[in-house]
């Protein structure tokens, strides 16, 4: 459980960065200079830039989510057949989305174990 505790620390620091980056920045220019044609470019450009960023952001909340999905199913599991496949219990669909973070772990773990990186 601690491991879950971890990630919900984790997932909350993030949830307030991407409730600012999701703030209008149209009230933050003035609207003068050039016939509002820099006004334009700026909003564009500072748009793009936080998208980008609350992509990025988001992608680290997804990815944590889905841990604690799959360390979830694990648990409930293990407490119902004394197994920690939880494959059986799932629908299809979940079923692939369990398969594939899993994987995604085991990949993460054997590249820290030949990399060398503890």
């Amino acid at each position: 459980m601690d491991v879950i505790a971890g990630l919900q620390i984790s997932g909350n620091a993030l949830m307030p960065l991407l409730q600012f980056l999701g703030n209008s920045i149209a009230d933050r220019y003035p609207t003068h200079g050039e016939q509002y044609n820099q006004n334009i470019n700026s909003q564009g450009y500072n748009s793009a830039y936080l998208a980008l960023q609350t992509v990025s952001v988001m992608t680290h909340h997804t990815a944590i989510s889905l841990l604690i999905f799959v360390q979830a199913c694990d648990l409930r599991s293990n407490a119902l057949t004394h197994s920690y496949d939880a494959s059986k219990l799932l629908s299809p669909a979940s079923a692939s989305l369990y398969h594939a973070v899993k994987g995604m772990c085991l990949y993460c773990r054997m590249y820290m174990y030949t990399s060398g990186w503890q």
